[in-house]
């Protein structure tokens, strides 16, 4: 987002107030006067086209939308003010969360009685309830029961016998090859007849292959079944269409419980298979297993199933293809089946498990808002060029992969986690975005990393960082269809914050240090050593650079160019994370950012051209004078 202009709030006489932070009264009032509105509240055009995006996504994944009319007759008992942007004179606008049918949606409602803006949210009161709030009716007691209790004894003792049969009739047939008895033949031929009848419904193929051709020999024919039998007695690793595969249960619940992916919401997965960071021929854990039953490959595997349906459903022009391990039936794989087996059609659907029957779980609300609502131009255009999230390449065969010297200076510490460079942490930013939306505040991981990220931000001052509270994810002031993070103080101001600034920051401080590196080498194998600021030196054209010597003890030794030397610092071999610290703590940006007596850990190097020595990669020593 660049520069505001004369579209933005400022500019407009706009300021935005969370509903907590101002006068109930007025609220109230406000609450009151849109009440009067009743049916009569309009749908703006812009708010009618997000709604039907929106409801059209939910359908094509198989999960109902709300009614239009929730969302324009106000309800006291389902409506509650969220926050309010007012003007000069009046309130302009205000945020309302309303409890639909298939969960809450923001609604924003200008003075005029227009809605100009409606989209779902997520509700933090969701979540893990939620999959215990739907129940099947299958569990129930009395005549139902008993008839399901019955057919299931009844199919268990039909593919327990099938299991046996062709079994049996493998080694039959084995032994009639081995021996090439001609008074066996009647006898195979007769099971073969049998077991063409009992592998009609579930083999269909196999039950082909046992058919005996009349211009066929004896041999030939049973070498063939022979193989066809042997095929299904054991495992089969086939590569499908993900059509041609059905589910076995009739809900699942929407996050995984087992392997790698343990705790994950299954829309994660489907995140993951559009931006092509994981690959379904490729992966192990994408593998499918299943189990031929009724001619029809049926997944064991649900929740993976139903995340490669849904990538198809959303982002595949072309075919999905997927790995599949057949299970032959066996006792083992009966009981698993039989348990797994509560589907109530042919295997072609399956519901999620979610509160409110049929509406979709949050997390698909979530990604749901980053398509429709969050997703810019831009976004869209990329995505529908095919750009994909790639690993970096790797090194080719036999070329030792080595470390930078020292520490990676592009390595940043936010929030608590560690990224390898700010293009990940705009990455993890970028889907915090997605995911969060409608006013509520972000949950605490991930407003300590934006919180972080936001130090870099070129006046932290006069954004008033250290007074934030609480960040929010809503629409730029200025571009109304682009997400942004909103900050809000103590004092209930906020107002959006641009983090493309923070980022070109990093970037340039990056390019920077790049810059000078070719220009020099490190020292000492890149290892750290503390010393103390003797002065810094704030000049003109934009000279900001101090003088460091090195302590006398140090753990390491110091090499001898260095020792008791007076090392150059400039402000741009400053760590990034130290910088952002300064600009955050400085009262004064015409004051110099340190003072003598400052210290710091850095890494040590020689200029190629005149042999001088000085510090780069510098990390401020707390505690920070001022």
């Amino acid at each position: 987002m660049g520069k505001k202009g004369a579209g933005d709030f400022a500019d407009r006489g706009l300021q935005r107030t969370l509903v907590d932070n101002s006068d109930p009264k007025m609220g109230e009032a406000i609450f009151q006067e849109v009440l009067a509105f009743q049916s009569s509240l309009r749908l703006g055009a812009q708010a009618k086209a997000k709604f039907q995006e929106v409801s059209e996504i939910y359908q094509l994944r198989g999960f109902r939308s709300c009614e239009v009319a929730e969302l324009t007759h106000v309800d006291a008992s389902v409506w509650a003010l969220s926050w309010i942007d007012w003007g000069p004179h009046h309130w302009h606008s205000a945020s309302f969360c309303v409890e639909t049918s298939c969960g809450p949606w923001r609604v924003i409602v200008t003075k005029r009685g227009e809605v100009s803006s409606v989209f779902p949210v997520v509700d933090p009161d969701r979540g893990t309830g939620a999959v215990s709030a739907f129940r099947r009716e299958d569990g129930s007691s009395g005549p139902n029961k008993t008839r399901a209790d019955a057919g299931r004894k009844a199919e268990r003792k039909r593919l327990s016998d099938l299991s046996r049969a062709l079994k049996d009739g493998l080694a039959q047939l084995e032994a009639f090859l081995a021996s090439g008895c001609r008074s066996k033949r009647a006898e195979v031929s007769d099971t073969c007849s049998w077991l063409q009848e009992l592998c009609w419904e579930d083999l269909p193929k196999v039950s082909k292959e046992l058919e005996w051709k009349t211009s066929e020999g004896w041999r030939p024919w049973a070498q063939r079944a022979c193989e066809s039998l042997r095929s299904c007695c054991g495992i089969q690793e086939l590569v499908l269409s993900v059509e041609e595969v059905g589910f076995t249960h009739d809900s699942i619940p929407t996050a995984f419980r087992q392997g790698s992916a343990a705790g994950k919401d299954i829309e994660c997965l489907v995140e993951d298979l559009r931006w092509g960071r994981v690959d379904p021929l490729q992966d192990q854990d994408l593998l499918i297993e299943a189990v031929c039953h009724k001619g029809r490959f049926l997944s064991l595997n649900n929740r993976r199933l139903w995340a490669l349906k849904q990538h198809k459903l959303l982002h595949a022009a072309s075919e999905v293809r997927v790995r599949v391990r057949v299970l032959p039936w066996s006792d083992s794989t009966v009981t698993r089946f039989l348990q797994a087996f509560t589907s109530q059609g042919e295997g072609d659907s399956v519901a999620c498990r979610t509160a409110l029957d049929g509406a979709p779980p949050e997390a698909v609300v979530a990604t749901t808002l980053g398509r429709a609502f969050l997703a810019t131009p831009a976004s869209k255009l990329a995505e529908q060029k095919g750009s994909r999230l790639k690993d970096p390449p790797k090194a080719p065969e036999g070329v030792a992969q080595t470390r930078p010297l020292g520490p990676n200076p592009s390595e940043l510490l936010l929030g608590g986690r560690t990224f390898p460079s700010w293009r990940e942490a705009k990455e993890h930013l970028q889907k915090i975005l997605r995911a969060n939306s409608g006013g509520r505040p972000l949950p605490a991981e991930d407003y300590l990393v934006v919180l972080d990220v936001l130090q870099f931000h070129p006046d932290p001052q006069a954004k008033r960082l250290k007074e934030v509270t609480k960040i929010t994810v809503g629409s730029s002031e200025k571009f109304a269809n682009t997400p942004c993070f909103w900050i809000w103080r103590q004092d209930g101001s906020g107002e959006d914050i641009s983090v493309k600034k923070c980022w070109d920051k990093l970037d340039l401080i990056e390019k920077s240090v790049a810059k000078k590196d070719k220009q020099r080498d490190v020292l000492a194998g890149g290892q750290r050593f503390a010393g103390v600021l003797d002065s810094w030196v704030i000049g003109p054209k934009g000279m900001n650079f101090g003088w460091v010597r090195l302590d006398s003890v140090q753990e390491k030794q110091v090499p001898t160019e260095a020792d008791g030397q007076k090392l150059y610092l400039e402000w741009s071999d400053v760590a990034a994370q130290s910088q952002a610290y300064v600009n955050a703590n400085l009262a004064n940006k015409e004051q110099p950012p340190f003072k003598s007596g400052q210290r710091f850990s850095c890494v040590l190097y020689r200029w190629h051209e005149n042999g001088k020595v000085g510090c780069r990669s510098a990390e401020l020593l707390l505690p920070y004078l001022q």
